[in-house]
């Protein structure tokens, strides 16, 4: 009789930690982050092939990103999120021949699963593969002198510009630390994939590495 009790009194509390356990690892929960971007343009799309024209790109800025979530368990969620990768550059520059630069933009929605390895009560690593729906836009901020003219022919004026949607795979990889229950910090490189098109925007291939701060509730 005093086993059974003993025995009782055991499974009792740990049936009740593998409750909260449990329902600690489901549930939804919103987060947002900032980090670097960066930018590889398809030069082909780019290039005016003059000797006599410098061409140079600015390819880094500022990117920023909002997301909510569910997990379903402790290892597995699904995420929607908004990510906006910033603005991007890609100059000429002819000296006495003029100068011009255009502006390309690139932002989004994305839609994916979120494997997540975890290496202590507080340390995970997670993995995510998913959609990311892009709009990339690009437009001539600047043009002078017989680069100018050269644009004009081709069909772009100061402030005219094109845009492009598209869907293409991406993935993430990163790592996640718990401060509370509800309150976690992640670091994460994102891999959007090649945006834009040959035709209208030209093409580019953007990544993310940020930081974010994750609420659950």
């Amino acid at each position: 009789m005093h086993k059974t009790i003993h025995l009782l009194l055991f499974l009792i509390p740990a049936s009740l930690i593998a409750v909260d356990v449990r329902a600690q690892s489901q549930g939804g929960y919103v987060g947002g982050g900032l980090g670097g971007s960066d930018a590889s343009f398809n030069s082909s799309d780019f290039s005016l092939g003059l000797p006599q024209v410098a061409e140079s790109q600015t390819k880094t800025d500022t990117g920023m990103k909002l997301f909510a979530g569910i997990r379903f368990d402790r290892n597995w969620a699904a995420e929607v999120g908004y990510t906006n990768l910033g603005k991007f550059k890609y100059n000429y520059n002819g000296a006495g021949a003029g100068t011009a630069g255009f502006d390309y933009k690139v932002s989004g929605f994305t839609l994916s699963g979120v494997g997540t390895l975890p290496l202590s009560n507080d340390l995970s690593l997670f993995g995510r593969v998913g959609l990311f729906g892009s709009t990339a836009k690009i437009s001539l901020a600047t043009a002078t002198g017989a680069v100018g003219t050269a644009l004009a022919d081709a069909g772009f004026t100061v402030g005219s510009g094109a845009s492009t949607s598209k869907t293409n795979l991406y993935f993430g990889i990163g790592g996640q630390y718990d401060f509370t229950r509800s309150i976690a910090a992640r670091v994460e490189y994102e891999d959007y994939g090649e945006v834009g098109d040959s035709s209208d925007t030209g093409r580019v291939s953007v990544s993310l590495i940020s930081a974010s701060v994750l609420i659950r509730f």
